[in-house]
């Protein structure tokens, strides 16, 4: 979830994927990086601390909806009073 997370950062805060890799797995890396868009200014809140915890929050989201589904909200559904006998 968390290199979901990053790349989803970085995709919307700099309009690229593995941008400065050659910094990490050296001089072969330059060639990797990966360009979406025209390469102008993204959503700069998604590169900032607080667009982290905004991205997590809404993967658990997804995450909590497509489980949800998959179940067939019966469990959804149910209140907390109604399961006690």
């Amino acid at each position: 979830m968390l290199i979901l997370l990053g790349g989803a950062r970085e995709l919307l805060g700099r309009g690229s994927l593995f941008r400065n890799a050659e910094f990490l797995f050296g001089p072969g890396a330059a060639s990797w990086r990966i360009d979406v868009g025209d390469g102008s200014a993204g959503l700069l809140v998604a590169t900032l601390p607080p667009g982290a915890f905004i991205g997590l929050g809404l993967l658990v989201a997804a995450r909590n909806r497509l489980h949800r589904s998959a179940a067939g909200d019966v469990e959804a559904n149910e209140s907390p009073a109604a399961a006690q006998p």
